[in-house]
């Protein structure tokens, strides 16, 4: 009797193991976020080319994660959130894209300057975090330095550091994308009107 128990004990078992594992893992959700560009731009009347640089930053936002600051000198990142793709990247893209609806703009991605006739646009991410240090609600930094040169000469014709901060109103992770957003479309606006306005 004993022994026809543990038959159909394993059994039993034997046939479980056959529909699959008895317990799954618990599956991590990530929630992905990205940014748009602004609905409205200053009108652009001169026709030219423009060559834009995939922008440099540094490690700490040379990634895919959502930088934070608690302190004035430590980064962090939020959990369980991410950028759409890296923070250059994702910004290269906006910035194109922005340019592009301007008007009258042939804007491409820069890949290996040659002859090309017209401008290149170099940017560097200095700041693109959400900071928290003295407050309760964080707010949003956002720095760009930018450079405009001629080509094929590569001269340099204007360079500007565009910033913005706004603060988000509430501590959740909608709220601080939310900022990130109203930040940037404002940056982006003001980056095209000086853009524009430099070239010769």
């Amino acid at each position: 009797m004993l022994k026809r128990r543990a038959d159909l004990l394993l059994s039993f078992v034997l046939l479980l193991s056959a529909c699959g594992p008895l317990l799954k893992p618990a599956e991590i959700t990530q929630n992905i976020y990205t940014l748009n560009i602004p609905k409205e731009l200053p009108p652009v009347r001169k026709a030219a080319s423009l060559l834009i640089d995939a922008p440099s930053a540094p490690g700490s936002l040379d990634t895919t994660k959502i930088a934070l600051k608690r302190e004035a000198n430590r980064f962090d990142y939020f959990a369980d959130s991410q950028w759409v793709d890296r923070a250059p990247l994702m910004l290269h893209h906006l910035i194109v894209n922005t340019l592009e609806k301007s008007g009258p703009l042939t804007v491409s991605a820069a890949t290996a300057l040659g002859t090309e006739t017209g401008y290149f646009l170099t940017v560097e991410i200095r700041d693109f975090q959400a900071e928290y240090a003295g407050r309760q609600l964080p707010e949003i930094h956002i720095g760009l330095a930018v450079r405009l040169h001629s080509l094929p000469e590569r001269q340099l014709i204007a360079a500007h550091v565009f910033e913005e901060k706004i603060p988000a109103d509430a501590n959740t992770m909608q709220a601080v994308v939310n900022a990130f957003d109203s930040g940037l479309q404002r940056l982006l606006a003001g980056l095209t009107s000086w853009t524009t306005e430099k070239m010769k």
